[in-house]
């Protein structure tokens, strides 16, 4: 790919619902939804969008370095130029973690990282917030 949109925050920061905050951003601005390219996958996602010649692949998984490795490269496979994920903060652990999976896939990459909030409202707030910063970043 030729960049990568990271949205990295630590588990259970909402980067999942900021994910999908985005792909309905993404809609409402133009872009189209590949045909046949959405997967769920527990409460995360894959999905593909186009606009004019460039193709966008976004994910919600980011826990491990397997899921987000996996779903990067079924981007790669589909030739996306662009690919936005989640991934953790930190990994924890000597084996790779998912901000080595997202490196492996592309030199040109951006991570944002995930604002924190307390509060239902507050989390909304930020949440759309950060979708806003990755649409922005596109």
């Amino acid at each position: 790919m030729k960049r990568i949109l990271a949205l990295r925050g630590r588990g259970n920061s909402g980067k999942t619902t900021t994910i999908t905050l985005l792909a309905d951003m993404l809609k409402l601005n133009g872009w189209r939804q590949v045909p046949g390219k959405y997967k769920q996958h527990g409460k995360d996602f894959i999905d593909m969008y186009k606009k004019d010649s460039i193709l966008l692949g976004v994910t919600s998984s980011g826990d491990t370095f397997d899921l987000v490795n996996n779903m990067l490269q079924q981007m790669d496979d589909a030739s996306c130029h662009i690919g936005i994920c989640a991934c953790r903060t930190y990994d924890f652990s000597s084996k790779p973690g998912t901000n080595a999976a997202v490196n492996g896939h592309s030199e040109n990459v951006l991570f944002i990282e995930k604002t924190y909030a307390e509060g239902k409202n507050k989390q909304l707030e930020a949440n759309t917030k950060d979708a806003s910063k990755v649409f922005n970043s596109l």
